[in-house]
């Protein structure tokens, strides 16, 4: 099949060449055109051969007139590649794949290799032990020997080359037709009629087929052995002492500065520095903390914390998994009824779902009782709801071994156990509306059965009555009175309306009590960061069944359940990471040290307590020996069995958090404001990335590159293992367990992007301590607080239907993640026990090393424990390596909260992920194993090809191919790409019909753009500095503060949102934009009516939250069809009925090949349009130019201005408009260069409205003059004497003409040694960015007339001289003659008056310029 990805095979048709994007859609559709049209001429050449007709050639006729219509003529090696693949590998694995499946050794080994999966594999080698191996032949499992693989390979090269032969068509020539010979060189006779052409196109689809089959044979052998011999080549290099002597010395040098920063680290955890005494030490120990996810913790602490929101998810996932089958189950039973001609009608459901509520609930306790539920029950349900209570009772029980129990007195322990136990087979979280939504109100029908309860219950409301009597004493003295023991109880005579007003007190109060606004809140600065919620084991008031309608009980199965499970399995995971932090602090001194038990601090401190001295006594003595010391006491209960430890302040903060209180209406109210605004960005980014299909695609091809930069590429490992498990994982038992412990080790469900957004629109703004009541959670909340009212209640019901809704786009987004975690997990799991079976005793070391494993004498290591070691720290590396959300530090997830940045976690993730990379590599090689070696060089290898290799590789290949220069593509990047593609890594393609270059975007398929581009920042940024002439200091200074700009360019750029709200506010307020974007796009005029701005301002801020697959686009405040609808819709009748041009406002076309394929492949085409750009460039000139002459205008309208401020603002204002001309100079230098002509350039400045343009084309200044509006403010206000016109009439003339980049050096005017002040940055083949300032003699404060600057008679013997020359042949006490100038310029064939201009002489013996501007002696007659 190979030999047809060449296009020499293809004859091609006539047509066009088109984009390369289109050419690749074309490709594919005539690929498949293809299929038919082979099996269709292979069909018809049968009928041919035996009736002697010509049918064959009217399938061929039929197929080329089908792609005619269809406009699909693939060209060029994109085009016609695409197009047999299409035809030809598509089928030919097909037919492979097929053999695998149906033929009898296919299934063999496809059952093997399931087995093979599935079972426990031995840690020191790659296949199944003996004994399993037997087991599996035992149940007709066994493996296939040599000559049944070889038979299987036949019917596998078989099936292609039969496959490839059905779908060849005419056209196709093969390999013995490009060598001319050969036994497969086909017949390509013309002419021919009949059963003869029948023959001829059969023989030649034989041909074709005993070719592909041969390569289909050979050619993946000969893949494996160059695979074979590059591994060899890693091999023999780390295997040499070189390879680990560099490591060791990379990880020496490294270790330095880490070593240092550790040491600042512990100094400050101890309080050993200060700001007070090392404020420099301290401001790095404290930046370091802030960048990282661990803060001051050690990281041990840091790692077990870092897995449980994976523990949690795992189990949530578990249970949304059972969830989904049982909602299924009741499908699969409504689909029964249906075919007996009945129906499920929605009151039954209802009653079926109450029926598994009640028994999760009780159906276990009670045998009986569960029996009878069931049977209540569809057969196909039962198992779902059994599996439902039976995995909440099994994370019930472990809730019986938890490190917290094994901390708390014995007694308080039993106690615990015993209440855990039970309600080990009826606990079930029940949910409230009241605590769900703050809006919540019990309906009169509620409230009647809350009554109608309280009168029938006595005790119930005795107890409600009470508690207002204690709230409000004798207010209850109507109902209650005492009986002879003082006891309180109710009155005895209470008649029937008496009563009725009791309950309907009790069942108010009642009310009132829960609601959540009623609650007091937490006044607690911080609280526990990860807190173990110990009201799970806490004996909760048994509500009665009309209190719980009253607080308006929720009975959904569903959501009881997975509150359950999530409740349980969040503390498991809590309650784990505090287990192993105990453990840490008694095991690990490191760690130790930095947590004291109160005996330690007894220890310690000396301190001497008697021997009945009880915990409350042994608390205060050592709380006051611990302040001392600056440590704080971990009072919470929710620190579990840390709780009553000490800390040091630093390590407190990181195991608390900050919240946020709530103060004044008018805090609140500007809180939830902003709160939404916050909603409205994470919905944003939301409907941009998740809801969009070429975001998607995106996520899943990029991510591909997180495994090549850790060399996880090559044989090993199946990526469609990866996805089977990922999508399939939650429907298959076995692959559900896999799932569940990748998630467990913290490797699987934290995707940057999802998770900020999910964050931002759950959350807003802020965090407040949870409340707590009778064992509830009923205090919502901030963020949910300011939900429930006004804007923040559209916004969170919006986020939530929006996720609700899109729940399926959220999983594949997610999923796209998780396919390449979890290949990369299986694959350094596979790289570990490689490298383990070749030497147990080296990586057993490494593992120890690692902390994987205990060392010591005595100490047995079990292939068990080596197995959980390799998996645990193949996570670690996954975590570590690939963007995990979960380690973004606190700092990160805040800014968040921040109107600035999008997705600001994922930048922060690449460069902590990439620059563990290299470390990890770098330890790796330093290792004393040669196969840890090994793993470290393919790293590293990866990471440079990745970072590095690939971009600069598919950039050369795009200039060497694309017929467009890398000048061009800078050029176009310097003055007209968009700020995101300045310094982006942007792919030419070639040109399109108009000769404009047309290009990708590399950087959104590179998710390591943001390592690359603070490189190419800086270079870029160089590259303009030469250009513009600045000097070499300058250029360094600002090359790096563009790389710093560009680094940090992620977090502090406006969001999408707040993009928006600028780009619509008014000018006026001095941060909008007054109707226009960031790149100059108008959104509005402001001209137009002020409703027109608001309804255009309105449709441009809800562009930003459209999703990303909405068939409209916003522009110019308007709604207007997209790229994707103008391709599809823009030549149909339904396209012409909407209004759907294929062609945009900007003039550019799209077609539907091109649209589809930007769709299945992620890659946008993208044309350079200088137009548009260059239209804001105009503008911005024009404002920039503006901004200069106010320097000087300001001064101008002074009442106090004197002739020396007034001509130190007018050179101020005009050095500022000389670096101004000099930019946009560039810009058509720029345009220049891309190859557009002098004349495109002038229509095009000149339809742009730029001042000057054609001065600036001719490299010529035009310096500031004083503006006729000025002039005339200046004489109204009566300071117009005090303007220099004489001195600023000399400079200007001195200015008029000098050039932006200035030519080649002036030649030697006669005296070699002399002629070095010449060389002055204005002479330099690149221009300064600002001009050489002539030596005028400054005005003093008295009245200067005005003045017609008088020119001298010009004589050989007139003297010029250079203003910027401090002496020697061009300084002003000697200067040049004029005779001399007139010799080197015929010299160089140029007059004498362009060569002192070119250099900027000025004659000695006057004040003006040889050439004096007119307009200056204009200015001065009007003075």
């Amino acid at each position: 099949m190979a030999e047809k990805l060449t296009p020499k095979f293809i004859v091609n048709r006539p047509g066009e060449d088109e984009g390369t994007l289109s050419e690749i859609g074309e490709g594919i559709v005539s690929g498949f055109i293809g299929i038919g049209q082979g099996i269709g001429e292979l069909g018809a050449s049968f009928i041919d051969l035996i009736g002697d007709t010509d049918y064959a050639s009217d399938v061929t006729e039929s197929a080329n007139e089908l792609r005619e219509k269809l406009g699909v003529d693939p060209e060029g090696i994109a085009g016609t590649t695409a197009e047999v693949l299409t035809q030809f590998l598509v089928p030919g694995l097909g037919a492979a794949g097929a053999v695998s499946k149906v033929s009898k050794l296919g299934k063999a080994a496809a059952s093997f290799d399931k087995m093979q999966r599935t079972a426990k594999v031995s840690p020191s080698a790659k296949k199944l032990t003996k004994k399993q191996q037997e087991a599996m032949a035992k149940a007709g499992y066994g493996g296939l020997t040599r000559s049944q693989k070889v038979a299987l390979g036949a019917q596998q090269v078989a099936a292609a080359g039969l496959a490839d032969a059905l779908v060849a068509t005419d056209n196709i020539r093969t390999i013995g037709d490009f060598f001319e010979g050969g036994p497969t060189q086909t017949d390509q006779a013309v002419g021919l009629e009949g059963r003869e052409e029948a023959a001829r196109r059969i023989l030649n689809k034989i041909k074709i087929g005993a070719e592909a089959g041969g390569l289909t044979a050979t050619i993946p052998k000969a893949l494996g052995l160059t695979g074979t011999a590059v591994g060899a080549g890693v091999k023999g290099v780390a295997s040499t002492e070189a390879a680990k002597v560099v490591g060791k010395g990379v990880k020496a040098g490294a270790g330095k500065v880490s070593g240092y920063l550790k040491g600042l680290e512990e100094a400050r955890i101890l309080e050993d520095i200060s700001y007070a005494e090392n404020p420099l030490k301290t401001l790095v120990a404290d930046t370091a903390s802030v960048l990282r996810y661990r803060g001051y913790l050690p990281e041990e602490v840091a790692e077990a914390r870092s897995v449980i929101p994976g523990m949690t998810e795992g189990q949530i996932n578990l249970a949304n998994a059972t969830i989904k089958k049982l909602d299924n189950s009741f499908k699969l039973y409504e689909k029964g009824l249906k075919k007996t001609g009945h129906r499920l009608t929605a009151d039954k459901k209802a009653e079926m779902y109450d029926t598994v509520f009640e028994y999760l609930i009780r159906g276990v306790d009670d045998v009986d009782k569960g029996s009878e539920l069931l049977s209540r029950l569809p057969k196909e349900v039962v198992p779902y709801v059994q599996r439902m209570r039976s995995h909440v009772t099994n994370l019930s029980r472990t809730m019986l071994d938890t490190d917290y129990l094994k901390t708390r007195p014995q007694q308080v322990a039993d106690e615990i156990k015993q209440t855990i136990e039970s309600k080990l087979n009826s606990y079930m979280r029940r949910k409230y509306e009241i605590f769900e939504r703050r809006s919540f109100e019990p309906t009169p029908e509620m409230k009647n059965i809350g009554k109608e309860g309280f009168k029938k219950d006595k005790s119930s409301l005795l107890s409600e009555l009470k508690r207002m009597e204690r709230k409000s004493p004798n207010s209850m003295n109507k109902f209650l009175t005492e009986d002879e023991t003082g006891k309180i109880v109710l009155r005895e005579l209470l008649d029937d309306s008496q009563l009725d007003e009791a309950a309907e007190l009790a069942t108010e109060n009642f009310i009132k009590r829960y609601q959540p606004k009623n609650v007091p809140r937490s006044d607690a600065a911080r609280s526990v960061r990860d807190s173990l919620n110990t009201g799970l084991f806490v004996e909760r008031s048994r509500l009665k069944g009309f209190q719980r309608r009253l607080l308006g009980e929720i009975q959904d199965p569903k959501e009881a359940y997975i509150g359950t499970v999530s409740d349980l399995a969040e503390f498991r995971a809590i309650d784990q990471f505090y287990g192993t932090l105990r453990n840490l602090v008694q095991t690990n001194s490191g760690v130790g040290k930095f947590f004291k038990s109160p005996e330690d601090i007894v220890a310690e401190s000396g301190i001497k307590l008697g021997d009945d001295a009880g915990v409350e006594a042994l608390l205060k003595a050592t709380d006051n020996a611990a302040a001392e010391r600056g440590l704080v006491r971990l009072t919470d209960e929710g620190f579990g069995s840390m709780q009553n430890f000490y800390v040091p302040q630093t390590i407190y903060k990181d195991l608390t958090k900050f919240n946020l209180q709530q103060n004044g209406v008018v805090g609140t109210a500007a809180r939830a404001a902003y709160s939404g605004f916050l909603q409205l960005k994470g919905i944003s980014q939301f409907s941009k990335t998740v809801l969009s299909p070429v975001t998607q695609i995106r996520n899943v091809t990029t991510a591909s590159l997180f495994a090549l930069a850790q060399g996880n590429v090559g044989r090993g490992v199946d990526l469609g293992e990866s996805i089977r498990t990922v999508y399939k994982g939650m429907s298959d038992d076995v692959l559900a367990k896999e799932l569940l412990e990748a998630q467990e080790l913290g490797i699987l469900g934290a995707q940057a992007e999802l998770r900020e957004a999910q964050e931002l629109i759950r959350s807003g703004f802020g965090f407040q301590a949870p409340t707590k009541i009778d064992g509830y959670d009923v205090g919502p909340g901030f963020s949910q607080a300011i939900n429930e009212g006004g804007l923040g209640a559209f916004l969170h019901s919006a986020g939530k239907k929006i996720s609700g809704a899109v729940k399926p786009a959220q999983d594949a987004y997610r999923g796209g993640d998780d396919i390449w975690k979890l290949y990369n997990f299986k694959f350094e799991q596979n790289k570990l026990k490689n490298a383990f079976s070749r030497n147990r005793e080296e990586v057993q070391t490494y593992l120890q090393q690692k902390g994987r494993l205990a060392s010591g004498e005595g100490v047995s290591i079990s292939d068990d424990m080596i197995e959980r070691a390799i998996k645990e720290e193949a996570a670690d590396i996954v975590r570590n390596t690939v963007p995990n959300y979960n380690l973004a530090p606190e700092v990160i997830r805040e800014l968040r909260k921040a109107p600035l940045g999008n997705f600001i976690a994922f930048p922060y993730e690449i460069l902590r992920t990439g620059a563990n990379t290299i470390s990890r590599g770098v330890d790796e090689l330093a290792s004393d194993s040669a196969a840890i070696r090994e793993i470290g060089l393919r790293r590293l290898t990866g990471a440079a090809t990745t970072f590095a290799a690939i971009p600069a590789t598919v950039s050369a290949l795009a200039y060497s191919t694309s017929g467009v220069t890398k000048e061009e593509m800078d050029a176009y990047k310097r003055s007209f790409a968009p700020p995101w593609e300045r310094n982006a890594r942007l792919i030419p393609l070639g040109r399109d019909e108009n000769g404009d270059i047309t290009y990708i975007n590399y950087s959104y398929s590179n998710p390591y753009d943001s390592l690359e581009r603070m490189v190419n920042s800086a270079i870029n940024k160089a590259q303009e500095g030469r250009e513009l002439g600045k000097g070499s200091a300058q250029i360094v200074a600002e090359a790096g503060f563009e790389s710093i700009r560009e680094t940090l360019s992620p977090f502090l750029s406006p969001s999408i949102m707040t993009e928006k709200l600028l780009d619509v506010l008014p000018a006026q307020t001095g941060f909008g934009r007054g109707g226009r974007t960031a790149t100059g796009a108008r959104v509005y005029n402001p001209e137009e009516s002020v409703g027109d701005q608001i309804g255009k301002g309105f449709v441009h801020i809800l562009d930003g939250v459209l999703p990303g697959a909405f068939p409209l686009d916003v522009k110019g405040g308007e709604f207007q069809a997209s790229r994707f609808a103008r391709g599809v819709l823009g030549e149909t009748q339904l396209g012409d009925a909407l209004g759907i041009s294929p062609t945009d406002r900007r003039g550019i076309d799209y077609d539907l090949s091109a649209e589809i394929m930007r769709s299945v492949t992620g890659i946008t085409e993208l044309t350079a349009k200088t137009d548009q750009s260059l239209e804001y460039r105009g503008y911005e000139f024009g404002r920039a130019r503006t901004a200069a002459s106010n320097i000087f205008n300001k001064e101008a309208n002074s009442a106090n201005a004197t002739p020396e401020g007034l001509y130190d603002a007018f050179v101020k204002a005009d050095e500022a408009r000389y670096r101004i001309y000099n930019d946009f100079y560039q810009v058509v230098e720029d345009l220049r260069t891309m190859g557009k002509s002098d004349a495109e350039i002038y229509t095009v400045l000149k339809q742009a409205k730029v001042g000057d343009f054609q001065m600036i084309m001719a490299n010529m200044y035009n310096p500031l003059k004083v503006s006729d509006n000025t002039f005339d403010s200046m004489i109204r206000k009566g300071n117009i004497d005090a303007l220099p016109l004489s001195e600023i009439s000399s400079y200007r003339s001195q200015r008029m003409g000098i050039p932006f980049k200035a030519s080649e050096p002036i030649e030697d005017l006669g005296v070699s040694s002399e002629i070095e002040p010449l060389r002055q940055p204005l002479s330099s083949p690149s221009a300064p960015e600002v001009a050489p300032q002539p030596t005028a003699i400054r005005p003093q404060s008295q009245q200067i007339p005005a003045q017609i600057p008088q020119v001298a008679p010009l004589t050989d013997n007139t003297k010029f001289f250079l203003p910027s020359a401090t002496g020697g042949v061009f300084g002003k006490d000697r200067g040049v003659e004029y005779q001399s100038i007139v010799q080197t310029a015929e010299a160089r064939g140029i007059t004498p008056d362009e060569l002192i201009q070119k250099a900027g002489l000025q004659r000695a013996d006057v004040s003006a310029s040889l050439l004096p501007d007119p307009r200056d002696r204009d200015l001065a007659n009007r003075g």
